[in-house]
């Protein structure tokens, strides 16, 4: 039944017309429920300092009552995406359909790496790396 409602909403609801963030960026997607999400976000602050690109969040299920939890992202950094994480992570992460995924975007708006781990500086090195980031 889960499956069926799954696949009708992906049927029904428009893709994303890209990531909701400029390139080159790193784009960290990030929902309340996710463990590994909530432990990134307390590595903004590095991760965002060790990236030669502006890193956004990319905020999924996120209900105003967990807002606070994002408090350390800078506004300009943070979108609040209105689609459930149902639709939009097959769409975004089509390997994994999970979190915690990272994705870098390039100048063109295209996906140009993708990190389906929790993020560290180490891991955001490989990725600056696919995509040819430099400062």
């Amino acid at each position: 039944m889960l499956g069926s409602l799954l696949a009708l909403a992906l049927a029904v609801t428009p893709p994303p017309a890209a990531i909701p963030v400029r390139g080159p960026a790193v784009v960290m997607l990030w929902a309340p429920w996710c463990a590994p999400c909530r432990e990134e976000v307390r590595s903004y602050p590095a991760l965002s300092a060790a990236s030669p690109v502006p890193v956004h969040v990319v905020a999924l299920d996120t209900a105003p009552e967990r807002r606070s939890l994002l408090r350390s992202i800078p506004r300009d950094r943070l979108v609040f995406e209105a689609r459930p994480s149902v639709v939009v992570l097959p769409r975004w992460s089509p390997d994994t359909g999970g979190l915690p995924t990272t994705l870098g975007v390039g100048a063109d708006g295209q996906v140009c790496g993708r990190v389906e781990k929790a993020l560290t500086v180490e891991r955001l090195a490989g990725l600056i790396g696919q995509c040819g980031f430099v400062r």
